[in-house]
């Protein structure tokens, strides 16, 4: 029986919306939104640079692992992360992504084989390789030597991958760019813009 961790990704420059992770909708901030949201489905685990700060620690129930590759992207930390983490299978959701709940990462869980690589959560029939549930050694097996070759890309491992697609409905898969696209779904946003 598969077992599972929940794997957040902070660790990028968002260089398109510097500080958006602590920019607060509706009073929340982005990245302690998108935890409250993760709650339930399985251990939480935020992945990040050294310099993330130690309050979504404390306010929340998770360990904070530091990035060993900044600057390397998703797959850096995802390859950095699943080698800390011991269950079998990892739901990685991007840290800006406030419409993701513990409901739709039991949904991709649920439709895990034993034959796949994970599943990943697909809308209007693209893929978002940051939501999906991966089969943590297939990652390691697959990603590390696509990482040591110089690739950075997580559609590169994805692309290696067998993995299920997973229709996700609606704006689940919205992530926050821009401050434009915070105040499309909140009716309150503090911070930079």
């Amino acid at each position: 029986m598969p077992s599972f961790a929940t794997l957040v990704l902070a660790g990028g420059q968002a260089k398109r919306f510097p500080g958006k992770l602590d920019v607060r909708l509706d009073g929340v901030p982005l990245l302690l939104r998108v935890l409250h949201n993760l709650t339930g489905f399985a251990p939480l685990t935020i992945a990040g640079r050294s310099d993330l700060s130690l309050t979504f620690d404390a306010a929340m129930d998770c360990r904070i692992l530091i990035d060993e590759y900044p600057g390397s992207g998703p797959l850096g930390a995802m390859l950095s992360s699943f080698d800390q983490l011991e269950s079998s299978h990892v739901a990685v959701v991007a840290g800006d992504m406030p419409l993701v709940t513990a409901a739709t990462l039991a949904t991709l869980a649920a439709a895990i084989t034993d034959d796949d690589d994970g599943v990943i959560a697909t809308y209007n029939g693209r893929r978002e390789p940051l939501l999906a549930v991966y089969n943590r050694s297939a990652v390691l097996r697959l990603g590390r030597p696509l990482f040591d070759r110089g690739e950075r890309s997580v559609a590169a491992l994805v692309a290696a991958m067998d993995l299920r697609d997973v229709s996700i409905g609606g704006d689940i898969v919205a992530n926050i760019n821009y401050f434009q696209d915070a105040q499309r779904y909140f009716s309150r946003v503090e911070g930079p813009s």
